[in-house]
């Protein structure tokens, strides 16, 4: 049996829980950001959980909003399911809320340890995979320095590692205690089908900027901009830059990867440019075209 958002998911509580939990988020993890950047985002999101059950309860905003017309999504009617799925689905276990938290609970154990406990962190660190880039001399005489290896990074204290050891994990939990069927159609299937034409488009943006800033050519693009534009111009050029890489990419990360390096080299090329100011600026427009798309 499906139910319907009730209809007090519409109420002032809500939005204000919102915008308290955001400005709380937002606060702690800009001072988390001096202490500890790789769990800035994570303390700071798990402090603004915690804080939205006192806020829900605040009798300010525990009052239903009035004048919101009543709307079908607002139901509480239950939305019969087909028998046949039912039959196939098989008698359901409910599930506790402390195993349903389980996931989050162990990836939280273990990204802390990883990440916050300076003993373990300096010994998983240990193994750290980079390849080799040898130098690179355009024909502008644009020398690129050898890199052995370029930006290598710790396998066992990647923010990936901790997710894929969670998520195995959970899967077995989730398994030994019947709680995980596939019902017909794989994890692996679902995972591809998900999974890859996403990360088929991100792996071609990283190939395609880190190729274009280790062969010289995202220098060579900055050094022209410079030298045909003044820092008002290109200040007032770098929010169109930002958005054109929304249009295009449709992702302000994407947009990110492509032209943050050409942003930065090309303020640092011209006098009077913060690198900051110029990068802060094109994010904040980039965000307008895919804010819209949306």
């Amino acid at each position: 049996m499906i139910r319907q958002p009730p209809k007090s998911t519409q109420s002032r509580s809500s939005a204000a829980s919102d915008v308290y939990k955001r400005q709380i988020q937002g606060g702690v993890q800009l001072g988390m950001m001096y202490v500890n950047p790789v769990l800035s985002t994570f303390v700071a999101g798990t402090l603004a959980l915690v804080a939205l059950y006192p806020l829900s309860h605040w009798r300010r905003y525990a009052e239903p909003a009035e004048g919101i017309v009543e709307r079908p999504a607002m139901r509480d009617e239950p939305l019969e399911e087909p028998a046949a799925a039912e039959e196939a689905a098989g008698p359901q276990t409910q599930m506790g809320l402390g195993l349903a938290l389980f996931p989050y609970i162990f990836l939280t154990v273990i990204a802390i340890l990883g990440s916050a406990v300076p003993a373990i962190t300096d010994l998983l660190s240990q193994l750290q995979i980079g390849l080799p880039f040898p130098a690179v001399e355009t024909g502008y005489g644009l020398v690129i320095p050898e890199a052995e290896p370029y930006s290598p990074f710790a396998l066992l204290t990647h923010p990936g590692t901790f997710v894929l050891v969670t998520a195995l994990v959970a899967l077995v939990v989730y398994r030994l205690r019947g709680y995980y069927r596939s019902g017909g159609q794989s994890l692996l299937g679902n995972l591809v089908k998900d999974s890859v034409p996403s990360s088929i488009a991100i792996a071609s943006f990283l190939t395609m900027s880190k190729l274009m800033d280790h062969s010289g050519q995202t220098s060579i693009l900055a050094q022209g901009i410079a030298s045909v534009a003044t820092a008002p111009v290109y200040a007032f050029l770098a929010n169109w830059i930002g958005i054109l890489g929304a249009f295009m990419t449709s992702s302000s990360t994407a947009s990110n990867i492509l032209f943050s390096p050409l942003q930065s080299q090309a303020a640092a090329a011209l006098p009077g440019l913060e690198q900051s100011a110029v990068l802060a600026v094109s994010y904040t427009h980039l965000t307008l075209p895919t804010t819209h798309s949306v």
